[in-house]
């Protein structure tokens, strides 16, 4: 039980390595925030993680947007208390190809990808240094 009377923020949660991490940071004891911009997939990991006696909470939130990570914030302190670690998971890869691919998608790969990681602790962070602890787990991939 390494996290209990943790908080853990997951981003991208509703699937995939999110929700594999989501998942075992609850079976370490601590409170999971599920924030996904799949509220289906955010509700589902979150009710699995209840139904097998854990804490989380679902947030349906597009990272890239600045007032949906405020709020997911927000909800986090007023579900849990704190946020003690934030894992900068979300990731879009709507093109691999340079030559092909719009500059709209490029646009909304860098937001999820990369902006969303500073939105993420532009809010998270306040708090963590007010309270003199927390950790940032930033993910990436060969995408």
């Amino acid at each position: 039980m390494q996290f209990a009377d943790r908080t853990v923020i997951v981003t991208g949660g509703g699937s995939g390595i999110g929700q594999a991490m989501a998942a075992g940071f609850a079976r370490e004891g601590a409170a999971v925030v599920i924030a996904d911009r799949d509220a289906e997939r955010a509700n589902a990991v979150a009710g699995k993680i209840a139904a097998t006696g854990g804490k989380a909470v679902a947030s349906h939130t597009d990272v890239s947007v600045s007032q949906e990570v405020e709020a997911m914030v927000r909800l986090s302190v007023a579900s849990f208390g704190a946020v003690d670690v934030l894992v900068n998971n979300a990731a879009a890869s709507g093109g691999d190809n340079l030559a092909l691919m719009d500059e709209a998608t490029w646009d909304r790969d860098l937001a999820i990808c990369l902006k969303s990681a500073f939105l993420c602790c532009r809010h998270a962070l306040p708090g963590m240094i007010e309270r003199r602890r927390g950790v940032v787990l930033n993910i990436s991939s060969v995408n």
